[in-house]
């Protein structure tokens, strides 16, 4: 499972690469209510903050020990 991470997030990171700060935090969808969905920035953090959350989970399930 953590292998499955590992390439996802490999895939994000050649993804957003190319991407500067500006594009990154520029408005995307000015029209949203869900601030989840208002930029690159936001939506990366949605994704991001659970796919962490979830490696510790799996680390702490096969005896790892991971600080938050």
């Amino acid at each position: 499972m953590l292998d499955v991470y590992c390439k996802a997030l490999d895939e994000l990171i050649m993804l957003i690469t190319p991407l500067d700060s500006a594009q990154l935090c520029a408005i995307a969808d000015p029209h949203t209510t869900d601030l989840d969905c208002v930029s690159v920035q936001s939506i990366l953090s949605h994704i991001v903050q659970p796919g962490y959350s979830y490696t510790v989970y799996i680390e702490h399930a096969v005896g790892r020990t991971l600080d938050r």
